[in-house]
């Protein structure tokens, strides 16, 4: 197989048969090779880049303009296909491949040539303009995986694809789910994803083999009744459609692993949906949810997604014991339940809320969380250390009506400390000492001066707070080392900084360096000096 990737420049596959010479035009040019060699293989990869390559080689073809890439396309099309001059090469050779590509050619049909190659497993026709697959690809019985995204097809497939396990078709037109889909009973692995689908019919029921299934970014308002006789469904993705309400049989997909109900319109949940004895990752986040109902039986989930909804309240009995990841921001929550059964959590976020105030029981069982959000929200005070999760290593209190921190001496192994937009008197000393906690690092507040004064409370522009941020993160990374992935959300905050509109408060730098302090110092006098000249 060659891989074309500019002029005259041949990317060889990691197959056995293929050439190892970096440029092939000169070696058929000088007949050290011959055009056998290049059917002789068991893939063919034809895209966009291959237009600089073979093509120079006139004893095959005319020349044609560079500049008409749709010409010089079609001429390699027919190169492979068509032409009389290679039409025994593909008689005698073409029977070996068993993988075609051929993407952003603007294909209006498939060659029917293809459908000789008898041997053919797999074919990925992207980025066309394909308006159907004929009948004539069900001659090929050893067809397992078929690849057709981002063209223009709306209806037309062939009756009977005997082995096809994996059919991508996103990016497509389809309107209506294509019936014969459900004629392909291997199938293992569908996407159907970006399409316009509104409409579904029973069918479902004869895919009994799928284990993947992707249908999101589509129009669907409601799921057919057979829908839910899938019994080898590991992953399912919903998201971005218009569904508002959920069918109690779905927990009969009791195989899930992976469900994906983002972006739609799901404003309650049956009880019987918050049971699946194998389901590791659940997102229902925007949605219009008010509330979930406390009788989970979950017992593998790691990850639960329920961000950007319209809940006021938590139920008591929060019993997930795998969950390692909770996402509760942008919700209307005022209050945490008084025990957060979560023994294993890890991440936690209850950004953008209306809590008020922590309280001891709220995080007693949490003893293995690492990273705690409570950005803006209205906390005015901890009623608790955190004393018991000691493993905390970042915590973000953006945003809120803090005076005072709570003693965060035993959270050893704390190393983020997020603290601007507060209205905060001082830092404790140990912190400002760092006594304790050698290894912290302080995001937008001064921790050089270990007495309150006008100079320790630095003013920012909010327009320049992102900035800010970033910058201290740079400049703590020699010291902290701080894990990447725990960085990367730090600067994530900072994109909800910059969505807030009419905010008028001021702001909190970090100031880590004598000498940059000296400079903000020297470029508030400057402006000073030049106000009141304007003045004068």
């Amino acid at each position: 197989m060659f891989k074309f990737l500019g002029k005259n420049k041949v990317l060889p596959s990691k197959t056995d048969d293929h050439l190892d010479d970096n440029d092939l035009y000169s070696k058929l040019k000088t007949k050290e090779i011959d055009i056998d060699q290049l059917f002789k293989q068991t893939e063919l990869y034809l895209d966009k880049r291959s237009l600089n390559s073979i093509f120079k080689n006139q004893d095959f073809f005319p020349l044609v303009n560079n500049e008409d890439l749709t010409i010089y396309k079609n001429k390699i099309i027919d190169f492979y296909f068509n032409n009389k001059n290679t039409k025994r090469y593909r008689q005698k050779y073409g029977q070996t491949y068993k993988k075609i590509t051929i993407n952003d050619f603007n294909l209006t049909s498939i060659p029917e040539s293809i459908y000789s190659f008898e041997n053919l497993e797999e074919i990925t026709l992207s980025d066309n303009k394909l308006i159907s697959i004929e009948e004539g690809i069900g001659n090929l019985k050893k067809l397992n995986k078929l690849v057709v995204n981002n063209n223009d097809l709306s209806n037309s497939l062939p009756n009977s694809l005997p082995e096809l396990t994996y059919l991508e078709l996103s990016k497509n037109n389809f309107l209506n789910f294509p019936l014969k889909v459900f004629n392909y009973t291997n199938l293992k692995y569908l996407d159907l994803s970006k399409n316009k689908l509104s409409k579904f019919s029973n069918g479902f029921s004869k895919l009994t083999n799928l284990n993947y299934l992707d249908l999101s970014n589509n129009e669907l308002s409601d799921l057919p009744n057979d829908f839910y006789n899938l019994p080898n469904l590991n992953y399912l993705d919903l998201s971005f459609n218009k569904l508002s309400k959920i069918h109690s049989d779905f927990s009969e997909l009791t195989k899930l692993k992976d469900l994906q109900l983002s972006n739609n319109e799901l404003s309650d949940l049956p009880n019987d949906f918050y049971h699946f004895p194998n389901l590791k990752y659940l997102n229902l986040s925007f949605n219009k949810l008010s509330e979930i109902h406390s009788n989970f039986d979950l017992p593998e989930l790691k990850d639960l997604q329920l961000s950007n909804n319209k809940l006021s309240s938590l139920p008591s009995n929060f019993d997930l014991p795998n969950l390692k990841v909770l996402n509760l921001s942008n919700n209307k929550l005022s209050e945490l339940p008084s025990n957060f059964d979560l023994p294993n959590l890890e991440d936690l976020y209850l950004s953008k809320n209306s809590l008020n105030i922590i309280y001891y029981t709220n995080f007693y069982k949490l003893v293995n969380l690492k990273f705690l959000d409570l950005s803006i929200n209205k906390l005015s005070g901890f009623i608790t250390n955190l004393s018991n999760s000691i493993n905390i290593e970042h915590l973000n209190l953006n945003n809120n009506s803090l005076r005072e921190l709570p003693d965060l001496k035993k959270l050893e192994k704390l190393k983020n400390l997020s603290v601007s937009g507060n209205p905060l008197e001082r830092l404790p000393t140990f912190i400002e000492l760092k006594t304790d906690l050698p290894n912290l690092t302080i995001f937008n507040y001064d921790p050089i001066s270990t007495e309150p004064n006008e100079n320790s409370l630095v003013k920012l522009n909010p327009k320049k707070k992102s900035q800010n941020i970033e910058n201290s993160l740079v400049e703590s990374k020699q010291k902290t080392k701080p894990n990447n992935s725990y960085i990367n959300r730090f600067r994530s905050f900072t994109n909800i900084f910059n969505t807030q509109k009419n905010n008028k408060d001021e702001f909190l730098d970090v100031v880590t360096e004598g000498g940059r302090k000296t400079k903000k110092k020297r470029k508030i006098v400057r402006k000073t000096k030049r106000k009141n000249k304007k003045s004068k």
